[in-house]
């Protein structure tokens, strides 16, 4: 009888499941990544600020990125020739050469002496590169999301769509039928469990409530939650 009732619950949510069901996020973790992208967007804004001051010259996230080593050795190490590389490069094609123009007509004979980008002075936007290690999390997990940025008439935008990415492994849906029909059963569980602990709260620890697998608590909300494996694997993927 019980599984009838199931099929039938099963038939009728059969539009409402066509739409991943959220049932889980890591807020914890999520706080750190919005900190993470908003103080990185301030950063980043920093050093095209300080870059433009230099050149007058649109630069992008990639060159920026150019600037700090990304590997396990010389992980945010500045890299000054790729800075001084990148603005002599910006000077030659922008406004240096065209104010070296008339100068070039007059003295044919005497180009590479004209074109030749003196080292200009980076400490500012060194300072402002620096400032990438203090971002939230930098140092800990080494993670700046550079994909979720882009320079646009000189100012840093978040791309909504690759922040999404980026957290999207914090946040668990239930997706199929079955998913979901295992979702509302461990939901009435979990409001079960709550009314358990409210009403002997001070009998009984929440961990003592816990159902692995199945149902945490989850100490922010102070509530128990469906947990990923059962909802998601089922019992084979349990820990005993």
């Amino acid at each position: 009888m019980e599984t009838l009732i199931i099929n039938n619950q099963a038939q009728v949510n059969t539009k409402f499941d066509t739409k991943p069901e959220l049932f889980y996020e890591n807020k914890q973790i999520l706080r750190q990544i919005e900190l993470n992208i908003q103080q990185g967007k301030e950063c980043i804004q920093g050093i095209v600020d300080e870059f433009m001051s230099l050149t007058s010259s649109p630069i992008t996230i990639e060159e920026i990125q150019g600037f700090v080593g990304s590997g396990r050795s010389d992980y945010m190490l500045i890299n000054r020739k790729a800075i001084l590389t990148t603005i002599k490069e910006k000077l030659n094609d922008n406004e240096y050469s065209n104010s070296l123009s008339d100068n070039l007509a007059e003295n044919q004979n005497d180009q590479s002496d004209l074109i030749e980008v003196p080292d200009p002075d980076i400490e500012n936007l060194i300072a402002a590169i620096k400032k990438l290690n203090y971002i939230q999390n930098v140092n800990f997990f080494e993670i700046i999301h550079w994909q979720c940025y882009q320079v646009q008439n000189e100012k840093v935008i978040i791309i909504p769509d690759e922040v999404n990415q980026a957290e999207a492994g914090f946040r668990i849906f239930a997706v199929s039928q079955q998913e979901k029909i295992k979702l509302t059963q461990v939901r009435e569980l979990c409001n079960c469990l709550n009314h358990i602990l409210s009403e002997n709260h001070k009998e009984i620890a929440p961990g003592n409530l816990e159902i692995r697998g199945v149902a945490h608590y989850d100490n922010e909300a102070k509530s128990f939650f469906p947990a990923e494996r059962f909802i998601k694997y089922g019992f084979n993927r349990i820990i005993p």
